[in-house]
């Protein structure tokens, strides 16, 4: 249990270095100071079950748990904005025009795609749809890396043959 006293010891002792090391992993000083005083509180509001000997550690602690929460916090709304603005900047790019040229374009690259051979298109597809490595195609196909390689050159030059008067190379 920490008293009034001890309490105001503590955050006498450790509130500039908690600020200092907040500050230091977010980088915005107003920030800093407000996440210390919220790591001060939660101290204080669970002041009857702590014990002050090992005060310190938790201090640091709770601070690295609130950089991670507000990490978090700032990298959903950052996703959430960038798919709006997204959204919402092509939701007016649509137009019919636009619509057929894409499903034109859709329908030559499955064409064109079919137009490969079986081993070209497999490993051109684990590249591309399945975001797969040379190497990790390599090892599941039991192939080389530089055939790998020989395999996808081959697929985007048919495919850029094949696209294009459809699109800007």
């Amino acid at each position: 249990m920490i008293e009034k006293e001890e309490f105001k010891e503590i955050f006498d002792i450790y509130f500039d270095n908690i600020r200092s090391y907040i500050f230091y992993k977010i980088g915005n000083e107003n920030d800093a100071s407000d996440m210390a005083q919220d790591v001060f509180m939660k101290i204080w509001t669970k002041r009857n079950s702590l014990d002050s000997r090992n005060i310190k550690a938790l201090l640091y602690k709770m601070s690295s748990d609130l950089i991670i929460t507000k990490y978090r916090k700032n990298n959903v709304k950052k996703k959430f904005i960038e798919h709006t603005t997204y959204t919402n900047k092509n939701k007016y790019d649509i137009t019919p025009e636009n619509l057929i040229n894409y499903k034109n374009l859709k329908n030559r690259y499955i064409e064109a795609l079919g137009q490969l051979t079986e081993n070209q298109r497999s490993v051109f597809l684990m590249h591309r749809e399945e975001s797969m490595s040379y190497r990790e195609i390599a090892e599941r196909l039991g192939i080389s890396n530089k055939a790998v390689e020989k395999r996808i050159s081959k697929s985007l030059k048919h495919l850029k043959t094949v696209l294009k008067d459809l699109i800007e190379i």
